[in-house]
């Protein structure tokens, strides 16, 4: 994690969009050694999902903060992303969500803040990760 908030037990992830994949305008998969890339951001993808995973078992919530959040196409900048994450950091029950730009994803526009949940399918796969349509 880049931040951990233990009395909120909350952790705090900053993801650029290119070295984990994220399915998004900013992610770009170089032409040049396309297998390279696929395999290296596929591994840093299943490294992300097996950690999250293992995290929220332990019963750590998760936030996710992406780079197209701060600065993508749809983004609402750095001022309002600050504030989504602080309200889930100020929240409790939400196990993990994600701060990042929606335009190209659900509809239009803001906000960022999705939650997922162990269980429940709130986020869209594309979240996660998905190089068979992150590929441009």
């Amino acid at each position: 994690a880049d931040l951990v908030l233990p009395a909120g037990n909350a952790l705090l992830f900053v993801h650029g969009c290119f070295w984990h994949g994220h399915d998004c305008p900013l992610f770009v998969l170089p032409q040049a050694r396309r297998d390279f890339w696929l395999d290296k951001i596929g591994r840093n993808q299943l490294r992300d999902r097996q950690h999250h995973d293992r995290l929220r078992d332990l019963g750590w919530r998760i936030g996710t903060v992406w780079e197209c959040g701060m600065r993508g196409r749809n983004s609402p900048g750095a001022a309002a992303t600050a504030e989504s994450v602080a309200q889930f950091l100020r929240s409790s029950g939400c196990g993990e969500m994600y701060f990042r730009d929606t335009g190209s994803h659900v509809g239009a526009g803001y906000p960022s803040l999705l939650c997922h949940r162990s269980g429940s399918a709130q986020v869209p796969e594309s979240d996660e990760g998905n190089l068979d349509h992150a590929a441009v």
